[in-house]
């Protein structure tokens, strides 16, 4: 039994590294540490419905411990806000040297091979071929960066393909952008997503857990993991007919809204007063006035 005054603990999952896609002796090992660890946790939060299918089929914590929360907030009307101009967006297209009118798909994300950059070049390269042309713009840095800017080069790409590392304007390139991509192999519940979701930009995915579920039910265009001709698919479809884009973009920004920040504010407030005996805090929370003060 647990000593009075002794820590709570509290433990968010952004993805377990165990996932359907992992192999074999990989997903047994991380499933023995997330059970070891759960011993010493009070609360579990899971942010996607597969892991908390997961950390109920193995037994990660005890069902009272485990708790489902959208996200980690993400702050609607804040993207909103920061949508850019045309005249912004033209400055990024100028920068950037692409030219006025031509589509642009952006991808921001660490450069690791969990996010599968390359298979986004190979699906521009393939978009090439089927005479569309487009640009592929990268925010963001990371160890596969010069792997990624080699394929683009073999590809003939270079003058298609941008590497721009860290940028404080993802709003921007966000807001002028013709769809975001993300072709990760494992996911969370991406950020990146969310805020494409709540400025209206089209969204591109995988169907990595966390992506399907935000994606689902024609909120973006969901592809196979690892599927570069599928992704290409995707990609010509927003070129060829960009008012339908769009229209999955407003059914997603209606969605978003389940996942804002306000939201998730109120549930940690909830829960924390439950774990601290404050029950003044967790009554609070639930009638939201904490939230909202």
């Amino acid at each position: 039994m647990r000593q009075v005054g002794a820590p709570r603990v509290v433990y968010t999952a952004h993805g377990f590294h165990f996932h359907s896609r992992g192999r074999h002796p990989t997903n047994a090992a991380f499933r023995v540490l997330e059970r070891i660890g759960g011993r010493w946790t009070d609360a579990l939060i899971v942010i996607n419905e597969e892991d908390e299918r997961a950390a109920i089929n193995h037994s990660i914590v005890a069902p009272d411990a485990l708790v489902r929360m959208p996200g980690i907030g993400v702050d609607i009307e804040g993207c909103r806000a920061r949508r850019a101009d045309p005249e912004v967006i033209q400055k990024v297209r100028d920068e950037l040297a692409i030219e006025r009118g031509a589509p642009y798909f952006l991808v921001v994300a660490e450069f690791t091979r969990n996010k599968r950059h390359a298979n986004v070049v190979r699906a521009l390269a393939g978009l090439r071929a089927s005479g569309r042309e487009a640009h592929l713009v990268f925010a963001g840095f990371g160890a596969e960066e010069s792997r990624v800017r080699q394929l683009a080069g073999s590809l003939s790409l270079s003058n298609r393909v941008h590497f721009l590392g860290y940028r404080r304007d993802v709003p921007a390139l966000m807001t002028g952008a013709s769809a975001l991509v993300l072709a990760s192999v494992r996911e969370g519940l991406p950020r990146c997503v969310l805020e494409a979701m709540a400025i209206g930009t089209p969204v591109i995915g995988t169907r990595a857990r966390g992506t399907t579920e935000l994606l689902g039910d024609d909120c973006g265009f969901l592809v196979a993991i690892d599927d570069v001709g599928s992704l290409a698919s995707a990609m010509a479809g927003v070129v060829d007919d960009p008012e339908r884009a769009l229209a999955r973009a407003r059914r997603a920004a209606d969605r978003v809204r389940e996942y804002g920040l306000g939201e998730v504010l109120r549930l940690h407030e909830e829960l924390y007063g439950r774990l601290l005996g404050n029950t003044a805090i967790a009554a609070e929370a639930r009638t939201g006035r904490r939230a909202s003060a």
